[in-house]
């Protein structure tokens, strides 16, 4: 009840006439050293640019408090248009069962495909959800393009502007109306991303990119060259990279071993953590950084390699990361970031691995679980420059992005 009646006072149409909204979520909020929650995608863009004011998506219904820079809350809109989506349910049955049957016809093109052959689908969910979406997409597209037009928008900052779902049409209504569509990136992505990679038929669609943002603001030239988006890459830099190592310490003689988890291969990670303890140096410690997703679980996932010596590592990530000797991982973009720090980063080479990169893939020296002894003999470092990786100077960059659209 609380969390409503905070999103409710925060209503976006309550919110400051200013001509450039960003969109954003929690999961990229972090807490800073006063305690406050700042979101790392766009608050150094509100930092630069004071016409700038943001909508949060919560989790749930909570929103972190106390934040930095106040948002306004997507929730309160998002109640107006499931009650709208509710009424169309039961006072417009011919437009329900309308989405219902293309849901369907849908979802039956899909499945005949050969390449869904032996892929189990929760079909009667599925239907349901694509029919909510049908019926949800004219309330959201309206209410926002009101929200546009009251406070006068001109350009919009949507995370995770080509996922689809309500994005798509907070996108549509904005773009209908001139206003121009940023997606920064947010993590990692590669060639096999769905999220950021078409068919050339869609690509080449039009009317399709009215739907995704007009520029996806890439980290750097790498990333740039591993999307296949229907609109424009605009490389800009990774800002909270940038403003993290520029204050943090590195050290060189350190003798900690830093495993960082994908939260995904449970058995392999141990068996990578069981073959560290085995060959590293008896001075060596090895660190494992969990992901997000196993903070719940760590003793129940790793408490054998934990009683063995490895050590849970919950320091900030950049401040980890300077702090290691060697960095191992599967697919992350802290690997990428370890590089910023001049770290020797190794590839750990897990189904979860194979499964998501490119045979092709030569950025860092990758090994299996048989080849860890000869990995810690090594010093290896990146195939190629850290300035490939992440633009470095993203203000000027930025400047130079708002100059082409204002």
């Amino acid at each position: 009840m609380k969390s409503l009646v905070y999103a409710l006072l925060r209503n976006p149409f309550f919110g400051p006439k200013r001509p450039v909204l960003a969109f954003h979520t929690v999961a990229s909020n972090i807490q800073n050293d006063n305690g406050y929650y700042f979101n790392r995608i766009v608050d150094y863009f509100l930092e630069e640019d004071p016409a700038i004011w943001k909508i949060e998506e919560p989790k749930g219904f909570t929103h972190p408090t106390p934040m930095q820079y106040p948002s306004y809350s997507k929730l309160s809109l998002d109640v107006l248009i499931e009650g709208l989506y509710r009424l169309t349910l039961l006072f417009n049955k011919r437009q329900a069962n309308l989405a219902r049957t293309i849901s369907r016809q849908l979802i039956s093109k899909i499945t005949s495909k050969q390449s869904m052959a032996g892929i189990l689908l929760d079909t009667d969910r599925l239907e349901s959800q694509i029919a909510k979406s049908i019926l949800k997409f004219k309330p959201n597209y309206y209410i926002y393009r009101r929200l546009y037009k009251v406070k006068k928008i001109t350009k919009i900052i949507v995370e995770d502007g080509h996922y689809g779902g309500d994005k798509a049409s907070i996108i549509k209504a904005a773009k209908d109306m001139g206003i121009v569509v940023f997606e920064p990136q947010h993590g990692f992505l590669n060639e096999k991303h769905p999220a950021y990679n078409y068919g050339s038929h869609i690509v080449s669609n039009k009317r399709y990119g009215s739907y995704v943002p007009d520029q996806l603001l890439s980290y750097g030239d790498f990333w740039a060259k591993l999307v296949n988006v229907p609109n424009n890459v605009y490389v800009l830099g990774n800002p909270h990279l940038e403003k993290s190592i520029s204050n943090i310490q590195v050290h060189a003689d350190t003798n900690k071993i830093l495993v960082l988890g994908s939260g995904v291969t449970v058995k392999e990670t141990n068996d990578l953590l069981a073959e560290l303890l085995k060959y590293k140096m008896t001075d060596t410690v090895v660190s494992y950084r969990p992901h997000p997703i196993e903070s719940t679980s760590l003793t129940n996932r790793y408490g054998k390699q934990i009683d063995a010596g490895v050590i849970i590592d919950s320091e900030p990530l950049y401040k980890s990361l300077a702090e290691a000797k060697i960095v191992i991982g599967e697919l992350t973009t802290a690997l990428f970031e370890a590089t910023a720090l001049s770290k020797p980063v190794y590839l750990f080479h897990s189904s979860y691995t194979q499964a998501y990169l490119s045979p092709e893939f030569d950025v860092f020296e990758s090994f299996t679980i048989e080849e860890v002894e000869s990995m810690l003999k090594k010093t290896h470092q990146s195939n190629y420059p850290v300035d490939y990786f992440w633009c470095m100077g993203w203000q000027s960059q930025f400047k130079k992005l708002n100059a082409q659209y204002s």
